[in-house]
């Protein structure tokens, strides 16, 4: 029981009979299993978010999500990273925790509002227009029920077990900047090679996708389909559009140009 009190809570300067770095070894091992797992966590529970789809149940799509590993694993991976990220960034789980939760669950509560409110999914895009999606739900009565209490249960319960069981820190600002970096550059070629890329999403099915009577031919279903952390960073593209092959400003001016800017005729008016 002594072993396992220094393993979880191990303080640097602490005297510990030559079992310093067996000690702050398995401390680092042990908080890496608890970051996948509040990771793991993150994602399931913002997998549970998605609203009832008109008249799909939010169960009935969670479990198609749990039966299809390729949908589960890549809607889960993203609050795993990010966790992770934020807490060689930071060196304390406490910090990191909360951090990656209300992203994580904050864009998964937006995603349940729109849908309840105009049926459509939360995309990349939409982060542009947070005043006005705030102003919209105004106007509305949106009933969260359970989403969130569960939201906000999991954030202070995450971050009060981060800062008593998980509280010794990262202090080693090197290896931080290291590690920050080796995930960092990871995660770019993670979307470059999996989430952005078209043929890896059209691979990527729910196999209870007949079932739920959506619509192979339509975009919001196909997105819903696979959860929302994963098509959401795959919409990110569709957020930053870049232009056509052969398209220049220049050009585009040039026959622009050739118009004149005038009021339309009376007799020509519908």
């Amino acid at each position: 029981m002594k072993h396992i009190k220094n393993i979880v809570f191990y303080r640097h300067g602490a005297d510990y009979g030559g079992r310093d770095r067996l000690y702050y070894g398995i401390n680092r091992a042990y908080t890496y299993v608890m970051l996948i797992c509040m990771g793991v966590c993150l994602g399931l529970l913002s997998l549970m978010m998605v609203c009832e789809y008109r008249d799909i149940s939010g169960l009935a799509l969670f479990r198609s999500y749990m039966e299809s590993p390729g949908i589960a694993f890549l809607n889960i991976l993203p609050a795993v990273l990010l966790l992770f990220l934020l807490y060689f960034i930071t060196g304390r789980a406490w910090i990191a925790y909360p951090v990656s939760a209300f992203i994580v669950l904050g864009i998964s509560m937006g995603d349940y509002i729109k849908l309840m409110v105009r049926c459509d999914p939360f995309v990349a895009s939409d982060m542009r227009l947070l005043l006005e999606a705030k102003n919209m739900a105004s106007r509305y009565t949106i009933d969260l029920s359970w989403r969130l209490y569960a939201l906000i249960i999991a954030l202070i319960f995450g971050t009060v077990f981060a800062a008593i069981f998980m509280r010794t820190p990262y202090k080693s600002p090197a290896g931080r900047a290291a590690l920050s970096f080796v995930l960092a550059a990871a995660c770019v070629l993670l979307y470059i090679n999996v989430y952005d890329s078209d043929a890896r999403y059209d691979s990527v099915t729910n196999v209870r996708y007949a079932e739920l009577n959506l619509n192979q031919w339509t975009k919001e279903h196909k997105y819903i389909s696979r959860g929302f952390l994963y098509p959401f960073i795959h919409s990110i593209k569709e957020a930053l559009p870049n232009p056509p092959p052969g398209y220049s400003d220049a050009a585009a001016d040039a026959i622009i140009g050739r118009y004149a800017a005038d009021d339309i005729p009376e007799d020509k008016k519908v």
